[in-house]
């Protein structure tokens, strides 16, 4: 049993701990975005989410984790609690809606009610054997055997990693390939580029999605800052512009110690839009900022990641290019990276 509890109150966190003990321990995060990041993961049987959240507030995330296709049942735990506020939340995409203050009693009979409607998690299917994590049964050709709460999360990590070593191995090489056409399509001067109107904050919020849940697996806080103004659409090619940020994103993680925070932000200058992937790591002695967005140039000799194949920021350049965006490279103050892409807006 998976369960995701989206609250910025920390103390109540705590509090609920207890009561959530039959549900499994819960995954806790306390902001609108990482909430998001997690929610669209998949794989959760249960989300308690409030609804007014620092970054983006709970009904928001709703409709965009509905919109990703979420199907995760979800009860609304919140202190707004008038007839507009729950008719929004329920036509936001909400299971539930509870106000506070609460009983606790209450709280666990409707997250029953809503295992219950939901079928209480997927069936997970391997060959001749079926794990019913809501049933906590396997059954084989010998027969049916009943599972603990702990071993039915244990066979569900174990084939989760399965599946998750195959998709890694398929990643790597698709990844390889494709810088490598990419690249040749550069020097060709035939990269494709679509251009069109993008949202470009939607668009960091997207990228910053796909990496939260990699930069909490190792420790570190991804942080996304966005203008509060809303911005006019910026005409680009939104796919090719996320490739960027991805590269950026993934070579931040990748050349910074565990437990060092990147940042991705978004801010109006003058003429441009400017997006900046900074990270607070070792940094790049002055020698060598030319010298990384040459192909196959490793800043760092003594890596061996298989996954590392000194391409990634040679692409990001040929990226650059093909928007007519300027990519540069400086240091962080106080130690780091900082790489900018200005866009002409």
């Amino acid at each position: 049993m998976r369960l995701l509890l989206i609250e910025d109150d920390t103390a109540l966190c705590a509090a609920l701990a207890p009561a959530l003990g039959d549900f499994g321990r819960p995954e806790v995060c306390h902001t609108g975005p990482e909430g998001l990041a997690l929610l669209a993961s998949g794989g959760y049987d249960l989300c308690i989410l409030d609804r007014m959240l620092p970054g983006l507030d709970g009904v928001t995330l709703l409709r965009a984790a509905r919109a990703k296709g979420v199907t995760t049942p979800v009860l609304l735990l919140t202190a707004l609690a008038g007839p507009g506020e729950v008719v929004d939340g329920l036509d936001a995409g909400a299971d539930d809606y509870l106000p506070k203050p609460f009983d606790t009693a209450v709280l666990q009979a409707r997250l029953r009610a809503l295992l219950r409607r939901s079928g209480g998690g997927a069936v997970l299917q391997a060959g001749d054997l079926r794990l019913d994590p809501a049933e906590l049964t396997l059954t084989g050709p010998a027969g049916a055997a009943e599972l603990s709460r702990k071993e039915c999360a244990l066979l569900e990590a174990l084939r989760r990693g399965f599946l998750h070593t195959a998709q890694r191995e398929a990643d790597r090489l698709a990844r390889l390939t494709g810088d490598l056409q990419l690249l040749a399509a550069g020097d060709a001067g035939a990269l494709t580029v679509r251009p069109g109107p993008v949202a470009a904050d939607t668009l960091c919020i997207e990228v910053y999605e796909q990496f939260y849940l990699l930069a909490r697996a190792q420790g570190r806080r991804l942080t996304l800052q966005l203008p509060e103004a809303p911005l006019p659409p910026l005409v680009t090619d939104g796919g090719r512009l996320t490739q960027l940020l991805t590269i950026l994103l993934q070579n931040a993680l990748d050349h910074t110690p565990p437990g060092t925070p990147v940042e991705l932000t978004l801010q109006p200058a003058p003429g441009r839009l400017r997006l900046r992937v900074i990270d607070h790591g070792p940094g790049i002695p002055d020698d060598r900022k030319e010298q990384v967005f040459d192909r196959f140039f490793r800043a760092d000799a003594s890596r061996t990641r298989k996954e590392n194949f000194g391409l990634g920021l040679s692409v990001a350049r040929e990226l650059a290019r093909g928007l007519g965006a300027a990519l540069t490279l400086a240091d962080t103050a106080g130690g780091g990276a900082t790489f900018t892409v200005d866009l002409p807006a």
